[in-house]
């Protein structure tokens, strides 16, 4: 018995030519009614840390390594993925690691530029301008 893939290979190439003609979803912005500061970005992660840890908000501390919540790398990228599509904008998958704290990655996402890692981006850090 002889199996025709023909009618797979085009029934495949059918779909394909169906998808293209659904609308694209643009991923979903940052809220219009809310600053893009660091201090909402760090509301926003910390209550998103929250919900993966499965533990109350008010015991994260954004200050917290998020090695020492146990955030694993597969979360990690996940959190990357979610900023990406909230923020509209390209993000690297190891920003866990870049910006270990959520203080340290809220400002990073709130001056919407690419900074050095670890170059210092706690409180008491001057942001430059100049490019």
């Amino acid at each position: 018995m002889s199996i025709d893939r023909s009618q797979d290979i085009e029934s495949g190439s059918i779909l394909r030519s169906l998808l293209r003609l659904l609308p694209q979803r643009k991923p979903p912005a940052w809220p219009a009614d809310k600053p893009l500061c660091a201090e909402t970005l760090e509301d926003w992660l910390a209550a998103r840390l929250a919900a993966v840890l499965g533990t109350p908000e008010a015991d994260i501390d954004i200050h917290t390594p998020f090695a020492s919540y146990g955030l694993d790398s597969l979360a990690a990228i996940k959190l990357s993925g979610e900023l990406e599509r909230l923020l509209g904008r390209r993000l690297s998958p190891t920003l866990a690691w870049d910006y270990p704290t959520i203080a340290d990655l809220a400002r990073f996402l709130a001056l919407g530029e690419q900074t050095d890692p670890g170059a210092g981006l706690g409180s008491d850090a001057e942001v430059s301008d100049e490019g």
